[in-house]
């Protein structure tokens, strides 16, 4: 499967998510980074993998982190919508399916 889309507003999740790890260490924000990176990875391996989170919107939660990956699967495209923390209010991201890609809602 292709390279995941990743929304911008996830994209932003991931950065400012990554800043902060990186003020406590780099090696932290390594960690961090990889941890995406792998969960990324297998995503587009395997991408039903993982279970239904929300209508045909799916979550892969990361080992290390308490951060989740909320992500669909249209066609061959996986969308990104969320890099989430997994205390934060529930379905923040909500609103970002509205306007990714027809179908997906």
């Amino acid at each position: 499967m292709d390279k995941p889309f990743i929304h911008d507003d996830a994209r932003a999740e991931y950065i400012e998510s990554y800043v902060w790890y990186h003020e406590r260490g780099c090696h932290i924000a390594e960690s961090f980074e990889r941890e995406v990176e792998n969960a990324l990875e297998s995503l587009q391996n395997y991408p039903e993998r993982w279970p239904v989170y929300i209508g045909r919107w799916r979550r892969i939660l990361l080992r290390r982190f308490p951060f989740g990956i909320v992500y669909g699967v249209m066609d061959n495209m996986i969308v990104v919508v969320a890099v989430m923390h997994t205390s934060r209010k529930p379905w923040y991201w909500r609103d970002r399916i509205i306007n990714v890609l027809p179908g997906m809602r």
